[in-house]
């Protein structure tokens, strides 16, 4: 009854009074409203809106939840069986939080990088003998958002003779442009443009010619990335997003590591996190299919490492 006084005015006063009397309760009188306007919008929200959204404002991300988008996005990259649309869909909700620097460095060390610092490198990658490569391997519709399959390699080369790990990263456009182009342009700054400015960003809406965009700018990004011009922490942001794995030194799992199977828990080095937009309005164009980028490739090529 104090609370519909305070915030719906003599009226909702009048209406709570009417409430108690019928409930046969005796309460006293209540205190004269106050005149002064109210101080905050939801002062005018009956009091149902004004529950419904303090707990939405303060309410956290379930760590269930949380633990199920992160296990969805390794299961991407690190299964060979062909998955279901239940996995693609909370997939769709995954976002990369950002890299601490202890993070960046123990997961660019752990992978066989060379660093000083988070913003230091000890050896740029292609002098110490690791170059990363990506590749665009078409793009398919899943659980209503499409994806695009990126193939990436790490190929190291020492003393003892040459490697390569691979593995596979389908991701949305709506990820690829706010978990990896937006904070790698932020960091870059006025360097972007001499980096990227004759590979542009795949355009909002997904439209044709996006999938050769996106083969330009990730071609673009791994020459950046070998040639040491992206800064460390950057780097790891780059590896965590695509979820490449760490590199066990079990001889019983080497095989399952150079195949692309993660053999360690990235959470250590990087946390997911759940994006409440899902919609796919930055990965859908929406014209006829005779303008479309050809037909969507098989799930088949981008679900499974080779």
């Amino acid at each position: 009854r104090q609370e519909a006084a305070e915030m719906g005015g003599p009226a909702a006063s009048e209406l709570a009074e009417l409430a108690v009397e019928e409930v046969g309760l005796s309460l006293p009188p209540l205190p004269p409203p106050e005149t002064s306007p109210p101080t905050s919008p939801l002062a005018v929200l009956p009091l149902a809106v004004v529950a419904a959204s303090t707990v939405v404002a303060a309410s956290p991300e379930p760590d269930d939840t949380v633990e199920a988008v992160q296990r969805a996005v390794v299961a991407l990259s690190s299964t060979t069986a062909e998955l279901d649309e239940d996995t693609w869909k909370v997939a769709a909700s995954w976002a990369l939080r950002p890299v601490s620097p202890e993070a960046a460095i123990s997961y660019l060390q752990a992978l066989g990088f060379k660093v000083e610092s988070d913003e230091q490198w000890q050896q740029p990658p292609q002098e110490s003998g690791s170059m990363l490569e990506f590749r665009l391997d078409g793009h398919a519709r899943h659980a209503e958002h499409t994806w695009y399959g990126i193939e990436c390699f790490i190929h190291s080369s020492n003393e003892h003779g040459s490697s390569s790990t691979q593995w596979n990263a389908p991701r949305r456009l709506t990820q690829l442009r706010m978990d990896l182009h937006d904070p790698i342009k932020d960091s870059l700054v006025d360097a972007y443009p001499a980096l990227f400015g004759n590979a542009p960003f795949a355009k909002m809406g997904g439209p044709p010619g996006t999938s050769s965009r996106l083969r330009a700018w990730l071609t673009a990004l791994a020459g950046a990335f070998n040639r040491g011009l992206l800064s460390p922490r950057v780097a790891a942001l780059v590896l965590l997003f695509m979820q490449a794995p760490v590199l066990s030194e079990d001889p019983s799992t080497a095989g399952a590591s150079a195949q692309g199977s993660p053999v360690a828990d990235l959470r250590g080095f990087g946390e997911s996190a759940l994006r409440q937009e899902n919609a796919d309005v930055d990965s859908q164009w929406g014209g006829s299919e005779a303008y479309s980028q050809g037909p969507s490739a098989p799930a088949s090529t981008i679900t499974s490492p080779r």
